[in-house]
């Protein structure tokens, strides 16, 4: 079975958020763990967060170690979905809400949407590609993020069709960084795809960037393997086709989010 582990970078209420993470076989995520903990128990640090390591050179160090001996060789790819906070409200207060809805102000909150594209990428890409394994996907415990996916999983369930609900393999599920240690991957993950996206000044420079590995020193050559990935920037145009989609609000083409695996 394939497993998928989510966390989100953010800063602040930011400008950004980021929803990324790996999907791997279970048998690799178990490979995962042995590797990490066995770092994580000569260290002083409870687990591995970007938001420490990031000012400290000794931490940044570790997690360099993390990523080549416990991630890159046992993951199988990366997903991770960019939403720009500006343009989210922007398309929400613009957006054409049904007379039964509300409380759209809660779709504001950009968590709700980088789900839907986490979900929406990864089902359409393994349904295209003719993978029949079901995966499990496994998200960070976000306080109020936690309702909020639920509600979109009920939403996902009723217009899904059988085929789209047993690719996903089930209710989307909840943990704790520290105890389930691939949410410690897909936090550096997700942090690295933030700092990439806000440091280019154009399209091509950020791609580049996702084709390029994290960890460089001038004085480390380092071989690193390839991980097949998709990412995706969730435009103005996009949250506007996917509310259009969940809403089934007919005059425009419904939009597809990509593909992966």
């Amino acid at each position: 079975m394939l497993k998928g582990y989510f966390d989100d970078s953010r800063k602040g209420s930011g400008e950004v958020l980021v929803l990324g993470g790996y999907i791997a076989e279970a048998d690799n995520w178990l490979a995962y763990n042995k590797s990490c903990q066995e770092m994580l128990d000569r260290l002083p640090v409870e687990e591995f967060k970007m938001v420490e390591a990031v000012v400290s050179p000794e931490l940044m160090e570790h997690q360099f170690w993390l990523y080549k001996q416990a991630i890159e060789p046992n993951v199988r790819a990366r997903v991770a979905i960019i939403v720009s906070t500006s343009d989210l409200v922007e398309v929400i207060d613009s957006f054409p809400w049904p007379a039964e809805i509300f409380n759209y102000e809660m779709f504001k909150d950009p968590y709700f949407i980088a789900w839907k594209g986490i979900v929406s990428t990864i089902t359409h890409g393994r349904i295209d590609a003719g993978n029949p394994n079901p995966i499990e996907i496994v998200f960070d415990r976000q306080n109020t993020q936690e309702d909020e996916i639920l509600r979109g999983w009920l939403d996902f369930k009723k217009d899904a069709t059988p085929e789209q609900i047993e690719q996903v393999g089930g209710m989307p599920l909840f943990g704790d960084s520290k105890k389930i240690l691939p949410l410690q991957a897909a936090d550096q993950y997700a942090w690295w795809i933030r700092k990439w996206y806000l440091e280019s000044e154009n399209q091509n420079e950020f791609i580049k960037k996702l084709d390029n590995p994290p960890y460089t020193w001038s004085d480390i050559e380092v071989d690193y393997k390839k991980i097949p990935q998709e990412t995706i920037l969730l435009s103005k145009p996009v949250i506007r086709g996917v509310l259009k989609a969940m809403f089934d609000i007919h005059e425009v083409q419904k939009v597809s989010l990509g593909a992966v695996i």
